[in-house]
């Protein structure tokens, strides 16, 4: 389909912008962490994204063009595993970890929730990116 292709850059850049703001716009007012809860509409970018890479026939190119995003991807990853690792195994609250200070912030009721999903969603989209781009079929070679 010839829409996929812009689509699935788009998405991909949309979810990265997203995933920032969601990690840096706000602030932990009385221990809010629900700029957290951002990972939902990143899932639904990166998963529109890869769907629509999947769908279009030049999977490279758009890899190609997604070059950009790698970094944002990367870190992504690895905040989300800090956040996970803080909140499941130091017993910090979401905005302790946010906001990188020890000030006690109180729990969001939400940290089980945000140590799942950021993880979760982050390492699918690497995992997918990179599937979808050294696959067979991405080069053209094998087409269901």
């Amino acid at each position: 389909m010839l829409f996929c292709l812009p689509l699935s850059i788009v998405a991909f850049y949309a979810g990265a912008g997203n995933t920032i703001l969601s990690r840096f716009a706000g602030t932990c007012t009385q221990g809010d962490a629900d700029r957290l809860y951002g990972v939902v509409i990143s899932a639904v970018l990166f998963f529109a994204a890869l769907a629509a890479m999947r769908a279009s026939k030049r999977e490279r190119i758009i890899v190609l063009f997604v070059i950009p995003v790698l970094p944002v991807l990367v870190w992504q990853a690895w905040f989300s595993s800090r956040l996970s690792f803080e909140i499941l195994a130091w017993g910090y609250s979401a905005c302790d970890v946010l906001q990188e200070v020890s000030l006690a912030y109180p729990m969001s009721g939400s940290e089980l929730f945000f140590a799942a999903a950021w993880p979760l969603m982050s390492f699918a989209v690497l995992l997918g990116l990179v599937a979808m781009s050294v696959s067979p079929s991405a080069s053209g070679k094998i087409r269901p």
